[in-house]
């Protein structure tokens, strides 16, 4: 059986068209900080899209967050996928 590597299991991932932030990440995929993978994958030619998420945090002050969005539709008309 073919191991998975980070990069591409969190490929795997974006290509279902979700957001993905670093907790979803971690849990599904082991890779803790995305941010390198989503260049690589930008430098490959794939639109990833960012967005900011604001939450509470524990103690009860205000706080934020990254979610990563791939445009499967461009990824699918460039070819990439």
């Amino acid at each position: 059986m073919a191991q998975l590597t980070q990069k591409s299991a969190l490929l795997k991932l974006l290509k279902k068209g979700k957001p993905v932030d670093d907790n979803k990440a971690r849990l599904l995929t082991g890779c803790t900080t995305i941010r390198s993978r989503v260049s690589e994958f930008i430098a490959m030619g794939f639109k990833i899209d960012k967005e900011r998420v604001n939450h509470t945090t524990r103690y009860k002050t205000k706080g934020h967050h990254v979610a990563y969005t791939m445009d499967v539709q461009h990824a699918k008309k460039k070819g990439l996928l």
